[in-house]
């Protein structure tokens, strides 16, 4: 079951609500006690995954169209922790295809012993 903040839900459980997405949903970084919005979300289910891979840095996967001809995305962030600041994303992966759904799965080079 998918539910908005606005009451409309889809209780079929088979795809993302057409409801839009409250405006404080989305990407938060927390510092200090203090949740700041890094990134706001289009439509309700837009990200997938993240994970932190750097001091200010997140890898997110996102669904930039679901569907029989759908995209999914992951991006590189570079997250702000302060007001007044904005985060910015760069794509480094897009795979288009039939109702992708996008996952991390994060490798570590282990050095020979």
């Amino acid at each position: 079951m998918y539910v908005a903040d606005d009451a409309p839900f889809n209780a079929n459980g088979s795809g993302p609500n057409d409801a839009p997405p409250a405006p404080d949903m989305g990407i938060y970084v927390e510092s200090s006690g203090v949740s700041v919005q890094q990134l706001g979300e289009v439509r309700v289910d837009q990200w997938a995954a993240g994970r932190f891979v750097g001091p200010r840095l997140a890898l997110l996967a996102k669904i930039v169209n679901q569907g029989p001809a759908g995209t999914a995305e992951v991006d590189l962030v570079s997250l702000c922790s302060g007001s007044g600041c904005t985060a910015t994303t760069q794509p480094v992966e897009t795979v288009s295809g039939k109702y992708p759904q996008p996952s991390l799965i994060l490798l570590r080079q282990v050095a020979a012993a």
